[in-house]
């Protein structure tokens, strides 16, 4: 009963501790989203919308922009039915792209949601994917704690499975991925690479008991052991539910779930297969490789019907980027290699009544080819097939990207107590489970692989614990050698020089096949920390694992006073002093997200319901297609590659006029530069890093984002900049956006007064030089309005009048004014108290004025434009426009 309670215990204080987290952190969003900055402005809501707000809008601020194109898709399966998603025109326009992100993520948010509207009827499904969004990825961990805390519990022990459940919510890499507010895939791939390989060990790896009955007379050890393994029928089941796992996980990231299989193949090939070679078969246990095999027909399976689930029948193709039958079969030919080769590998006391080797050669070589055919093809057809093995988007990826960088990189960014809370030490388990394998009854040529095996174990965990003390000492390099040689002789050398004594061969494979999954994610993670949530996760499974064997065998190390003290100190390290640090940080709001919606906003308001294509740097193109209901260009998502070819086309563009009919080309309509997003200039910078043959368009002439990012003034006439105004922001000058549309070629003039404009929304002195120099080419009706507004504002009376008399010179002539430009003569007007005058002008403004007109004045100009109607009386004459402008006013 207490190791019930215990693991109860364990289960019950994980799940409040991540309840009252949650809480915190979806108040922290709730109140980032309900953030207003600049113009202020809000979505206004529309049911009959399929994003729940008009136009396409959406107001949620996730932290991570990943986030956005889940729920888009997700919104489109609420707003069409379409259960599969595959193919979306929010970027690459005009064409669209195709879409090979499995539908895990997207069915089990769209299942949360119903639930969510059952119990909240009032809302429609788009309003509630937006409540149900932030915590979709914890209610998953939630429900792999509820489902394999018991199932932990019974196979390997109540304080494995108080581990397990403590370490979730501790081992922060791993949690991160699942913690409220992150939405997307890669908790759930975790999550089952995690399932896979446990539920792989807990088939005894690849072991069963010898005989049915509990023998009588042997060692204590010996019925441990015993009563440990699972019977034959028992493990099978294991293996086949640990295959299902891994081919989900195929079907959610090939990407994460192929490094872990080619793990866990080494794992059962040298823990299985070598450590059974130092036995003399002389214990209860019975070695069937046979499982194995069971275990690669069950993933073959389960990855190539999910397969078929989300591409049969009509877009079946070679995608290697995600699923594909070429897995199924790399997978099946696996197993099959495995149950074939672990006998060679064991000798001949545990090879009886197995092939004869001659003949096992020859199947495993053919194995060998069902697995080399996928990266052949992948080698053969590039990026054709593979496309993340295009040499731009690999080196853009892994210059510019974070999660791309090695990890010593990502920690110089990093206070320490962030690497602290962000770095887990489980990683550290390594060194007492290499420890506990050092003792082996091996001998010549195989010890000494198997320990230069664990050499590299304790190397892995030596240079990850070298890079944490880097991180705690700020790029202090000796307090690193320091503190990765202090944890190698704590939780390696101090327990080797115990003496353990060596464990049995089911041990050691359990210990090995759970060790190197989670060695090669290691070591892939010191390449780029994008997999380190994976390594901890396995590293994680190995901590279950150790304490298991432990347990189990009552070993030595378990008993004495300094193995305790040492479990004990990482268990703090890991499980107290991490958490500690990382639950109690306070929520990181993302800045740049609150003024791109801003900005989004302004631009969507400003053109209503029309289409609109923006041109932008990767991020921020995503990120206004979420908050403005726009189409995009460039994204960085390997599926999009032509759009952000077509981006660095048009930026490599050897002219303006080159530029512009790209521009038009792709549909483009508007172009967004953002301080701090320099996404197309490091496109450009990774297009000309790649070999010469590469199909990428290079830099041939001046970008039109070098153009953006510079003075409006260098910009082309036919790039107008837009009297948005974003809030300052420390560090940035400001303006920090810049907004564009892309128009007509406009006259020199025509062009100026419309520079004027941008600078008078931002108070800049510079409008009073544009209107000059637009007045010295030919005067016109807008450039000698403004003027004459600057002019009184200044207390220049003659010089006003002066201008106004030329104003209304301009007016009297025939052709047609914009509504915007009379009413700016209006004012103009107004202000040298020509009330008659003023009024006329006006009145011809609301004539033409709609909804659309009025919706290109900034709020002060509408401002004026209500106050000015009502004192001229038109109010009651043109109430349609006026009604309008004071919606818009109010945020409609």
């Amino acid at each position: 009963m207490t190791g019930r309670w215990l693991w109860i215990g364990a289960l019950a204080l994980t799940l409040s501790a991540l309840g009252v987290d949650s809480a915190r952190r979806l108040r922290d969003i709730e109140a980032v989203t309900a953030t207003r900055v600049g113009t202020g402005l809000e979505p206004e809501v529309d049911a009959s919308s399929p994003s729940g707000y008009r136009w396409g809008e959406h107001r949620l601020v996730l932290p991570e922009t990943d986030s956005y194109p889940w729920l888009l898709q997700a919104e489109r399966s609420l707003a069409d039915g379409a259960i599969r998603i595959r193919v979306v025109d929010y970027d690459n326009a005009p064409v669209g792209r195709e879409v090979h992100w499995a539908g895990f993520e997207r069915w089990w948010a769209l299942g949360l949601t119903g639930l969510y509207q059952l119990t909240h009827p009032g809302l429609t499904g788009p309003q509630a994917l937006e409540r149900v969004a932030p915590w979709a990825n914890t209610a998953l961990l939630v429900v792999f704690l509820v489902a394999l805390a018991p199932l932990v519990a019974a196979r390997f022990g109540a304080l494995p499975a108080a581990l397990l459940a403590f370490g979730c919510v501790a081992v922060f890499p791993f949690f991160d991925n699942l913690r409220l507010g992150n939405f997307d895939h890669h908790g759930a791939a975790i999550l089952s690479c995690l399932v896979a390989v446990l539920l792989l060990v807990a088939g005894g790896a690849g072991w069963v008991r010898s005989a049915e009955v509990e023998p009588a007379r042997s060692s204590a050890e010996r019925r441990a052991l015993w009563s440990w393994l699972p019977t034959s029928r028992s493990a099978r089941r294991w293996f086949i539910a640990s295959g299902f796992a891994a081919g989900g996980g195929l079907w959610i990231s090939a990407a994460t779930m192929t490094p872990v299989l080619i793990g866990m193949g080494l794992g059962a090939l040298l823990g299985v297969g070598v450590s059974a070679r130092g036995s003399s078969g002389n214990f209860q246990a019975r070695l069937e490789p046979g499982l194995f095999r069971a275990w690669g027909r069950a993933g073959a399976a389960a990855s190539f019907g999910l397969y078929l689930i989300e591409y049969f029948p009509g877009h079946l193709g070679m995608r290697l980027e995600v699923n594909h039958p070429l897995y199924s079969l790399a997978f099946l030919g696996g197993g099959d290699l495995i149950a074939r080769a672990v006998p060679l590998l064991a000798g001949p006391t545990q090879s009886r009544g197995q092939p004869p080797a001659r003949s096992a050669l020859g199947w495993i070589a053919a194995d060998l080819a069902t697995i080399l055919a996928l990266p052949a093809v992948v080698l053969v057809t590039r990026a054709a097939t593979f496309r993340l093995s295009d040499p731009v988007l690999w080196t853009f990826h892994n210059r510019y990207i974070n999660e791309f960088l090695g990890l010593a990189t990502r920690m110089q960014t990093m206070a320490p107590s962030q690497v602290v809370g962000h770095l887990s030490l489980v990683v550290l388990v390594a060194l007492p489970i290499a420890a506990l394998l050092w003792p082996n009854a091996l001998a010549g040529g195989w010890r000494i692989g198997w320990r230069a095996l664990l050499l590299v174990v304790v190397g892995g965990a030596g240079a990850y614990a070298y890079i944490v003390f880097l991180g705690l000492a700020r790029g202090s390099h000796v307090a690193g050698v320091v503190g990765a040689a202090a944890a190698v002789t704590l939780w390696f050398l101090l327990p080797l020089s115990r003496r353990p004594p060596a464990l049995a061969p089911p041990f050691q494979a359990a210990l090995l096949l759970v060790s190197l999954p989670a060695l090669v994610m290691l070591l892939l993670s010191l390449a780029q920390e994008r997999w380190l949530g994976i390594a901890a996760a396995l590293w994680l499974g190995a901590v279950v694992v150790m304490a298991a064997v432990l347990r189990i065998t009552d070993h030595p190390l378990n008993r004495t006073g300094v193995g305790r003290a040492l479990a004990a100190a990482l268990a703090l390290l890991v499980l107290g002093v991490a958490p500690g640090f990382a639950l109690r940080e306070p929520y990181s709001p993302p800045n740049v997200a609150l003024i791109t919606r801003d900005a989004s906003l302004w631009l969507r308001r400003r053109l209503g319901a029309d289409a609109a294509v923006i041109l932008a740097g990767p991020s921020a193109t995503t990120d206004m297609i979420w908050f403005g209901g726009f189409r995009g260009i460039g994204t960085l998502y390997w599926e999009n590659l032509e759009g952000l070819r077509a981006s660095a086309e048009i930026c490599g563009a050897p002219d303006p006029a080159s530029a512009r009919s790209l521009l038009v080309r792709h549909g483009v309509t508007h172009v967004a530069a953002y301080a701090w997003d320099g996404g197309l200039e490091q496109l450009q910078r990774s297009i000309e890093a790649a070999p010469s043959d590469v199909a990428w368009p290079r830099l041939s002439g001046r970008p039109i984002q070098e153009m953006c990012s510079h003075e409006p003034r260098d910009v082309p006439v036919w790039l107008v900049p837009l009297p948005y105004v974003p809030p300052r922001v420390g560090g940035y000058a400001h303006p920090v956006v810049r907004l564009y549309e892309v128009v007509d070629d406009l006259p020199p003039e025509v062009a100026l007064v419309r520079l004027a404009r941008y600078y008078q929304a931002l108070r800049d002195p510079r409008m009073e030089e544009a209107l000059g120099r637009s007045l010295e080419l030919r005067p016109t009706v807008p450039a000698l309005a403004m003027m004459a507004q600057l002019q009184n504002a200044r207390g220049e009376r003659p010089g006003s009048f002066e201008t106004v008399e030329r104003l209304r010179g301009e007016l009297e002539r025939p052709g047609r004014v914009q509504p915007e430009d009379r009413f700016e003569a209006a004012i103009a007007l107004a202000l040298a108290r020509d009330g008659q005058g003023a009024s006329r002008q006006l009145a011809a403004a609301l004539d033409q004025a709609d909804e659309k007109v009025l919706r290109r004045l900034s709020p002060e100009r509408l401002a004026l434009l209500v106050d000015l109607s009502r004192q001229l009386g038109l109010e009651r004459v043109h109430p349609d426009p006026i009604a309008a402008a004071v919606r818009l006013l109010s945020g409609g």
